[in-house]
């Protein structure tokens, strides 16, 4: 009888409900010289106003298939995956927590705030409803604020113009001014993508609070897995969408 087969070469996996993981993959690219697989789910993207039920099943299904193309280390690099039933659906899928990544597990590990600091979430409707991000942020002694955006990771997966998306980002900003934050939290991966219009509508109101991109910290998590490949970029779609092969093209190596 054949042996089975055993693979020793490490593959880091990156996950996402769509093309909002390119954000994190971009991060993580600069840190190590795994391979990487990078999923996007843009058949069924965005997941920002799914159930929590549909959310893990999902889940599931991709990790499934991650694992059947002999992926190693996995990071979920979508906000609402990363708010569900983590622990338990790695142990049903066979994955050491040592070996998984998500937004919010480094977020809680690495990001740090001055005394008086208010922070707002922006996120979708699942990522704000789940209450992980401001659960951290008490724990950290920050005051919390709160926005969902319910349209604009649909509208960054369809690659709309910047004046459709500058108008939606403005009400969340002036919402954030409004209340008096200081920093402002990107609870979802496809919102760095845009930051110059964040950034952009920051200036033209006058906000001069911080940004926190998460992904930042997701890449310092790698890192820290000491991940050696030949640099490959490879990428899977449930559905190639033009957004997703435009990014896909910019980052592949």
């Amino acid at each position: 009888m054949d042996e089975p087969v055993i693979y020793t070469k490490p593959k880091l996996g990156i996950f996402d409900s769509g093309v909002g993981g390119f954000s994190v993959l971009e991060e993580i690219r600069s840190v190590t010289s795994a391979d990487i697989l990078y999923f996007g789910d843009c058949a069924r993207a965005p997941y920002g106003n799914r159930s929590m039920g549909e959310i893990c099943m999902f889940m599931k299904e991709i990790i499934a298939n991650l694992k059947l193309q002999e992926v190693t280390h996995f990071v979920s690099a979508c906000n609402s995956m990363s708010v569900t039933m983590t622990d338990k659906i790695l142990k049903d899928s066979g994955i050491e927590n040592s070996k998984y990544v998500d937004m919010i597990k480094v977020f809680k590990e690495y990001v740090k705030f001055d005394n008086g600091s208010k922070a707002i979430i922006f996120g979708t409707k699942a990522t704000i409803s789940s209450g992980a991000y401001q659960e951290v942020l008490t724990e950290k002694n920050v005051e919390v604020g709160q926005y969902a955006f319910k349209t604009l990771a649909g509208l960054i997966e369809r690659k709309a113009s910047d004046g459709d998306l500058y108008e939606v980002v403005s009400s969340g900003m002036n919402y954030a001014k409004k209340i008096g934050a200081t920093h402002i939290i990107y609870g979802c991966t496809h919102y760095p993508l845009i930051s110059k219009i964040f950034e952009n509508c920051a200036r033209d109101i006058k906000w001069d609070g911080e940004f926190i991109n998460p992904a930042k910290y997701v890449a310092k998590a790698v890192s820290k897995w000491n991940l050696e490949g030949e640099k490959n970029t490879s990428f899977e779609a449930s559905e190639v969408t033009y957004t997703f092969k435009f990014l896909s093209e910019k980052y592949e190596i």
